[in-house]
């Protein structure tokens, strides 16, 4: 689970990155397509790329023979997309990442708590400002002002701002229309109406809740003031394009900031965003043109790289797990019992490949499964498949690299056995240790190393806190499970 959070936090902080980089190209155009590109980046921090592929995934097997890829390409872009759980899987496979489970879990665990903490003070706090507007709003008197959506007075000495996301209403506090000519109080009720008709409260909800979820991030509250400010500026440009006089315009919002409070939760008012800046803005921009082809074509490229191509990964066969049924999948490869005595079968997945051999991670093998015990004795089994390609697979390759990769690890003792079979397959069988580490018991091993059509896969056992008297009954149980299994189509 670390692993997958951390890969869409910076896949988010990315799209981000890429984001103000849009955001910059388009700076001399309308606000409006900036505010579209940060509330973008803002929903991504909520909606991962895994999601996407998934979806993607749902329907893969409709997808036109044409349209498939080479499954190499499709692993080599899982392994750029989530790069963490790519290399938390390799730091398992070793046997580093089971002896440090239990760290990692406890590390996990109190950054939870912290998060959870932090989500719970945040929720209060809102949930206070949400029902003092809430208040506000029910305590209010219609005014006779001809609007789309009901205008109404209130006594309070906040700004006038539209509220509510369902029923919205223009709330304006008591007396603006003795504080402003009927020029200027125009203006105003135009900015508001502005933000009603491009839903800006619907939008503040939502990054208001990526705020809760990802408020330890710095980024999502600097997309917030990004978003604040583009969004007035975009009210503005409308106001301005209506047909209302700048200088009128600018000095209604002048007076407001003067006399009354800002709001900020659920509520777009008019003095968001930077002040000075807005105010020259209102009396120096020229009135925008609509975005010619070649940024529409920009805008259309960007938004694909961010939803179609993990979608097209999903549709066009990312690694995953074989269907029944499905066309242009491998028959799913089962480990059967073959005495009784344990049943497994569980489906492997479609593409095997390895980990490219100019990687620095090139000698670490893919972990298919692993599941054990957490009592007084642990004990695991291990799933793995050799990073090697079939041609270069032999015994002497295989034992020389994995022993060379445990030593630096840790481990010691290596005894390999004299060939055996396991199923219809070529295997050997290694044993080795590694000595007590940070109070632990020593970790005694044995790997089945299976050679297959189409690689080597590895049967990865290990046990600890047991006495060298019990590994031998230990090893014994191991060797009759690894014979257990048949692999069907290696």
């Amino acid at each position: 689970m670390g692993e997958v959070i951390f890969d869409h936090l910076w896949q988010s902080t990315l799209c981000a990155a890429a984001a103000g980089l849009l955001a910059l190209a388009f700076r001399k155009d309308r606000a409006s397509v900036r505010f579209l590109i940060w509330f973008a980046a803002s929903a991504k921090f909520v909606v991962p790329f895994s999601l996407l592929v998934w979806i993607g995934g749902l329907f893969s097997s409709k997808a036109p023979a044409l349209l498939q890829v080479d499954p190499s390409f499709a692993a080599a872009m899982g392994q750029i997309a989530s790069p963490a759980a790519m290399l938390m899987n390799n730091f398992v496979a070793t046997g580093l990442g089971q002896a440090s489970g239990q760290l990692l879990l406890s590390g996990w665990s109190i950054a939870f708590l912290i998060w959870l903490l932090g989500v719970m003070l945040l929720i209060c706090h809102r949930t206070v400002q949400w029902r003092h507007l809430r208040a506000i709003t029910r305590a209010s008197t219609p005014l006779d002002i001809d609007a789309p959506i009901p205008v109404r007075a209130t006594t309070s000495n906040l700004e006038p701002g539209v509220f509510g996301i369902v029923s919205p209403a223009v709330l304006f506090p008591a007396g603006i229309t003795s504080q402003l000519g009927k020029p200027q109080l125009n203006a105003i009720l135009a900015h508001e109406l502005c933000h009603w008709r491009r839903r800006d409260n619907l939008t503040a909800a939502i990054h208001t809740l990526v705020e809760t979820l990802v408020w330890f991030h710095p980024l999502v509250w600097w997309l917030g003031a990004r978003m604040v400010a583009e969004r007035e500026r975009a009210c503005d440009e409308a106001v301005i394009q209506s047909g209302n006089d700048r200088h009128t315009y600018a000095e209604g919002i002048l007076q407001v900031c003067r006399l009354y409070v800002a709001t900020a939760l659920w509520s777009a008012g008019v003095s968001g965003g930077v002040l000075r800046k807005r105010i020259e803005e209102i009396m120096q921009n020229p009135v925008l043109v609509r975005l010619s082809l070649v940024k529409k074509t920009v805008l259309a490229v960007a938004a694909g790289l961010v939803i179609v191509a993990p979608i097209g990964a999903g549709l066009w066969g990312s690694p995953g797990i074989a269907r029944a049924g499905e066309p242009n999948a491998r028959p799913v490869v089962q480990y059967i019992n073959t005495n009784n005595e344990w049943k497994f079968e569980l489906d492997l997945p479609i593409h095997w490949l390895p980990v490219p051999s100019g990687s620095t991670v090139h000698l670490l093998r893919r972990q298919a499964l692993s599941f054990g015990t957490s009592d007084s004795t642990d004990r695991l089994l291990t799933v793995l498949r050799h990073t090697n390609g079939p041609a270069k697979e032999d015994f002497k390759t295989i034992l020389e690299s994995a022993q060379h990769d445990m030593a630096n690890s840790g481990f010691v003792h290596f005894v390999p056995s004299a060939a055996i079979t396991i199923g219809s397959k070529r295997a050997i069988a290694l044993d080795f240790e590694r000595a007590p580490k940070n109070g632990e018991g020593i970790w005694y091993c044995r790997n089945y190393y299976i050679l297959g059509t189409h690689g080597a896969y590895i049967l990865q056992f290990a046990a600890r806190n047991i006495t060298a008297a019990q590994r031998d009954a230990v090893f014994e149980v191991y060797d009759r499970m690894a014979k257990s299994f048949v692999f069907e189509d290696l």
